[in-house]
């Protein structure tokens, strides 16, 4: 039977535990033998541009809305560098975050390099290990309290795991020096409480969630847009003439856009309460759950007249359909970058030679 693994249909073969066997029959390595460590290719995203990518695939198949809210972060910001042929670093707090997010026993860069990849296989364990944190210096069975020195740092309401069990522990208890703390550095020899099962001294332990970093990941996709463009209003509201409203906006993509609109509602002489620059103000602010935030608006207004709220809600939804087109627009017309392929250094830093 043929199965098609890029439908969802994959049984994922290459994640089951296997023994190598040599002619005689005997077992030489056992383990998870086909398992590939995640895909990581931030290095090679200049090269990917000027290839002529026009969109990148984030893999998460399964994964949680907090995997490709952190992995989009990241990825847009070292790709905002590349098409700005601006070297980069990968910082050592956006690679741990991308661990955190979901990584099987670190990184590999697959194929994307011609040099033979002798870092392709994880073969101790084929799920989320996260941020290594330690090894056990000690285990009291009784009280269930293990004592580690800290790689990474760790809190109240993280979630860790011990190498022989494949369960997660909610870290609810943390000591240091026999005081009860909520979070602990990088360094610090601490205790973690009640925790039961397969534990010895020696085994390693792995950090696989981050709560501050996921609470704070959500609040980035809870129904509101979380990164706002802001954008300039002028708005001519005269007696007698159609209503002018002008948007303009120089953030990212939206740079240069220059939005002109005009209503079919004409200005007449309020017979009782007539339209004032505040709620005129009020009513085209009200951008609700878009990207975008005014952040200055100017109203030529002439005095004693009437218009209806619905004009000004129709012509700020107007003008942000038109700017959101308009971004689309500058996506279809991006120039393709010219540089020099990228110096491969493994420490983390990727040089451009002779980039221009």
């Amino acid at each position: 039977m043929v199965v098609h693994g890029n439908r969802g249909k994959c049984a994922q073969p290459c994640r089951l535990p296997y023994e190598l066997l040599n002619s005689s029959q005997e077992v030489i390595d056992k383990g998870h033998l086909l398992s590939p460590r995640d895909l990581c290719g931030i290095q090679y995203l200049p090269q990917l541009v000027n290839a002529g990518i026009k969109c990148l695939k984030i893999e998460g198949r399964l994964k949680s809305p907090e995997y490709v809210a952190i992995l989009t972060k990241i990825y847009r910001k070292y790709l905002d560098l590349a098409l700005k042929n601006i070297p980069y670093t990968l910082l050592e707090e956006d690679k741990k975050e991308l661990m955190l997010a979901f990584n099987r026993g670190g990184f590999s860069d697959g194929h994307l390099s011609s040099d033979s990849n002798t870092n392709l296989i994880y073969k101790k364990r084929p799920n989320h290990i996260g941020l290594p944190l330690g090894e056990i210096l000690s285990y009291n069975p009784k009280k269930s309290y293990i004592k580690l020195k800290l790689e990474n740092s760790i809190s109240i309401g993280d979630s860790i795991q011990i190498e022989k069990e494949n369960n997660n522990y909610n870290v609810s208890e943390l000591l240091l020096n026999n005081t009860n703390i909520k979070t602990a550095n990088a360094g610090d020899i601490v205790e973690i409480g009640r925790l039961k099962g397969n534990i010895s001294v020696g085994d390693k332990i792995f950090k696989t969630v981050d709560k501050e970093l996921f609470i704070n990941t959500r609040k980035t996709f809870s129904g509101n847009e979380y990164k706002k463009i802001f954008i300039e209003g002028n708005i001519t509201i005269h007696n007698g003439e159609p209503i002018s409203f002008n948007v303009t906006c120089n953030s990212g993509i939206y740079s240069n856009a220059n939005i002109t609109l005009s209503s079919n509602v004409i200005p007449v002489i309020a017979e009782n309460a007539p339209i004032t620059k505040d709620r005129i103000i009020s009513q085209l602010c009200k951008t609700g759950n878009t990207q975008f935030e005014f952040n200055k608006i100017h109203v030529d207004l002439d005095n004693n007249l009437f218009i209806p709220s619905s004009c000004l809600n129709d012509l700020r939804r107007n003008a942000i359909e038109q700017l959101e087109n308009f971004a689309k627009l500058q996506y279809k017309k991006r120039a393709d970058l010219k540089m020099s392929i990228p110096i491969r250094n493994y420490d983390g830093v990727f040089p451009y030679a002779n980039a221009k």
